[in-house]
């Protein structure tokens, strides 16, 4: 990948033969998982000149699987401005929006974050962890429409990477919300979501059957009352 990388950076303007050797260094480290020799020659390439969004984006990846979210976030917003515009549909630029939001939400910048990781929600291919963040994020703040949004994406993309008791608690909270919030027939739909997977559910059942006979006595006083 280190290959590839290179020879992307090759193609641009930000290559230099003053720091091309440095770039090269870097870059094949970072493949190797070689992070402090990585940071190392990266850092060199940066100090004398070079520019280049993908060797930020390297730095900030170097950065942030070694804990150093803060130096991860600056060079992060240092490729921000350029790395879609010169590297379109790379992997880099591609997952950028996540990365950068995952950096900033770590340093417990969950208003900086958000805005970031709600843009990288709406691609195909967005990590469950940010779905479920999302989902979490908007039930605290009463918006459970949006909450509703990202756990049922989350459920539809998740696969394998969502456990059984992992679905079950994400309909249970949306059921408890639905409910809370006087949405008896959304609270419904998900208890009925619970139930296919734990059918000995108590809480579901006792739910649905309390409410479901309300509602037909509801319609049983509402049509007495028109037959008067």
């Amino acid at each position: 990948m280190g290959g590839f990388d290179f020879d992307e950076y090759q193609k641009t303007s930000f290559s230099n033969p003053a720091w091309d050797p440095f770039v090269r260094e870097g870059f094949e480290a970072f493949d190797k998982n070689d992070l402090p020799t990585a940071l190392e020659f990266l850092r060199k390439a940066t100090n004398i000149g070079c520019q280049s969004p993908l060797v930020y984006v390297k730095l900030a990846l170097a950065y942030e699987v070694q804990g150093g979210y803060y130096s991860a976030a600056q060079y992060y917003e240092l490729a921000s401005s350029q790395i879609k515009s010169i590297h379109p549909g790379h992997r880099y630029a591609e997952s950028f929006d996540e990365n950068y939001g995952r950096a900033l939400y770590m340093m417990g910048q969950m208003d900086m974050a958000v805005p970031l990781l709600e843009k990288a929600a709406l691609k195909n291919n967005t990590s469950p962890w940010v779905l479920q963040l999302l989902g979490q994020h908007a039930l605290t703040r009463g918006d459970i429409q949006k909450a509703s949004f990202y756990y049922e994406k989350l459920l539809a993309t998740g696969g394998g990477q969502i456990t059984y008791p992992e679905q079950l608690d994400l309909y249970l909270q949306l059921a408890r919300s639905f409910a809370n919030g006087k949405n008896t027939d959304k609270a419904i739909a998900y208890y009925e979501s619970v139930l296919k997977l734990d059918p000995q559910n108590q809480e579901a059942a006792q739910f649905i059957s309390s409410h479901k006979n309300t509602g037909n006595m509801d319609k049983v006083f509402e049509m007495m009352e028109k037959g008067k």
